[in-house]
């Protein structure tokens, strides 16, 4: 995967573009796993120049992680069964095959992704950041660091883990958010408070007290004690067995009413306070984990959003904004329905690369395929949570 060149040029012909700008029918913001899954669709449909522009390098997210975080969502190389490995971004491909791993760090899932970039020898141009969308008639232009480009189709597949959430009470600055951690056993002191009670801040608290500090978990409800069969909203079996298996959970305090509110430095100490008048203290930076704002806050102009701050989107998951701009990945909602696992926003490249398809007047018939595997979700009526047995 290598650099495509881009000049930085001056648009000559208003209101359009210069004729010899950069032209690509189909521009993927992103080269993580949405980015590569709708890519290797695109491919198969037959959609000529196609391009992945991504900031960084190839799967940068994952490479980020914390040493310590693990997938919570198995992966068992199941697809000779008829079953697609859930942490796989194409239905012939397994991260469990080629990792030999159950629970994959996230090191291990980015070589599993550029592994897959190279053997479909996506074009992906590594260092190009998005710096603004238009449309400008039936095409977009896309500024970017290197150059301007413009195309037919946009596909925004920028992930959420660079555009950590921080909250705006007071102090906030005084903590650390659980994105900017390499390694749980780097931090200093010898205990640390965790704010925020769900996956990522169960995960900060279980690797803290596995390297053998003391934990105490603010959480604003008791995620822990949730039984809802939804992994959005209450935490996966992976975690709750951590839960269970921990030899050190008796390092961990766990308060599942805490709404945070402030942070105040007093001397050497940090003050955490909440709504309700309580207040804990700690010699260590609190851990944000406190989740992450929608990558698209950068490219807002293109969007209209709901009232929790959620891209509008159509049955394409379109841009309710602008048409022929897509958006696949963790931001992807439909009602009260959030694809924010890899298993599920998959079910979703398809639907998108069908309808580009659809426009560009291609042949379509390997969506039968994807059918087939349970990647081309339509009918979310699956998703309802009435709809599960236990």
């Amino acid at each position: 995967m290598g650099f495509i060149p881009m000049l930085d040029r001056t648009d000559a012909n208003a209101p359009g573009f210069n004729s010899k700008a950069e032209f690509v029918n189909v521009l993927i913001v992103g080269a993580g796993p949405s980015g590569i899954g709708v890519a290797r669709i695109l491919q198969q449909l037959g959609v000529s120049d196609v391009v992945l522009l991504e900031k960084d390098q190839v799967a940068a997210s994952f490479l980020r992680w914390p040493k310590e975080m693990r997938f919570i969502s198995p992966s068992f190389p199941s697809n000779a069964f008829g079953l697609t490995d859930l942490n796989s971004i194409t239905y012939d491909s397994s991260p469990a095959y080629a990792l030999r791993r159950t629970h994959p760090s996230g090191k291990e899932y980015a070589d599993y992704l550029r592994n897959v970039g190279e053997v479909l020898e996506l074009n992906v141009a590594e260092g190009a950041r998005v710096l603004g969308i238009e449309k400008r008639g039936k095409h977009f232009a896309v500024r970017t660091n290197r150059g301007l480009y413009r195309a037919n189709f946009v596909v925004w597949a920028a992930g959420q883990f660079s555009y950590p959430h921080i909250p705006g009470f007071k102090g906030s600055e005084l903590g650390l958010h659980s994105s900017k951690v390499r390694s749980w056993r780097d931090l200093e002191g010898d205990e640390t408070i965790v704010v925020g009670g769900y996956e990522s801040g169960v995960d900060a608290a279980l690797s803290l007290a596995e390297a053998g500090r003391k934990v105490t978990l603010l959480g604003r409800t008791p995620t822990w004690d949730d039984t809802n069969p939804d992994p959005s909203i209450s935490l996966s079996p992976a975690t709750h067995q951590r839960l269970v298996n921990c030899a050190q959970i008796r390092n961990i305090s766990f308060v599942g009413d805490a709404d945070i509110v402030g942070f105040e430095r007093n001397d050497d100490t940090i003050q955490v306070f909440s709504a309700d008048g309580r207040s804990w203290q700690t010699q260590s930076r609190p851990i944000l984990a406190t989740g992450f704002n929608s990558s698209t806050k950068v490219i807002s102009n293109c969007f209209d959003y709901d009232a929790d701050g959620s891209p509008l989107i159509n049955e394409c998951d379109e841009s309710t904004r602008l048409s022929d701009l897509f958006l696949v990945g963790p931001e992807v909602k439909h009602r009260d329905h959030l694809f924010c696992y890899i298993y599920k926003f998959r079910q979703r490249f398809a639907i998108v690369a069908d309808c580009i398809a659809e426009r560009l007047g291609l042949d379509r018939d390997i969506m039968d395929q994807y059918r087939l595997h349970n990647m081309f979700l339509e009918d979310l009526s699956c998703c309802d949570e009435e709809n599960c047995l236990c």
